[in-house]
């Protein structure tokens, strides 16, 4: 892809600028987008004879995902969050089971109110930067108020097996970024 290519190629220039390559950061959306762009740049900076070399593996840019990204974040600053260094990542199917679970606490059928829905409904408000504490305090029609009770159970479960789900991934990040400018920097 061109555009990748000089982007590549304008990292390699910020480099030989004097920009130590630890500072760079590149992010892209998905896991095979990531490979390439960290095997090109690391390839690039490997054969460019005009660059100091050798550069150790901690002087390489920070190639990922956004979501990558997030969780090194995370893992750095998981005090603040109250949540282990290490913890669990729900993925799609885990994130269904939890909400079906959920359902069934608070007395609702799951064949009744459809478990994707919800669990669809709360991933686009966690993407829209909304927590649970804001989604609470909204004025709600009948639904909303059943995603606001699941949702409640959802995190109670989350918190319980130390997990974040794809969304907190993000949400989590941008919250450590907005209220802590050390992390930022």
């Amino acid at each position: 892809h061109p555009d990748l290519k000089d982007n590549l190629l304008e990292g390699i220039n910020l480099i030989k600028k004097g920009i130590h390559p630890s500072k760079i950061l590149a992010i892209t959306f998905t896991n095979k987008a990531a490979k390439e762009m960290k095997e090109r740049v690391f390839d690039l900076i490997k054969h460019d004879q005009t660059l100091n070399l050798p550069i150790s593996f901690n002087e390489r840019p920070f190639v990922s995902t956004f979501h990558s990204l997030g969780v090194h974040i995370i893992k750095e600053n998981s005090s603040l969050l109250e949540i282990p260094r290490h913890f669990t990542i729900y993925d799609r199917g885990d994130s269904k089971r939890a909400i079906k679970d959920a359902l069934e606490e608070i007395g609702l059928d799951p064949k009744q109110y459809d478990p994707t829905s919800i669990l669809s409904a709360i991933s686009r408000e966690k993407g829209d930067g909304i927590t649970l504490a804001t989604y609470k305090n909204q004025e709600k029609k009948y639904f909303q108020k059943i995603v606001a009770q699941v949702w409640e159970k959802y995190e109670a479960t989350l918190a319980k097996e130390k997990s974040l789900d794809f969304d907190d991934l993000l949400l989590k990040t941008a919250g450590l970024l907005k209220k802590h400018p050390e992390i930022r920097k």
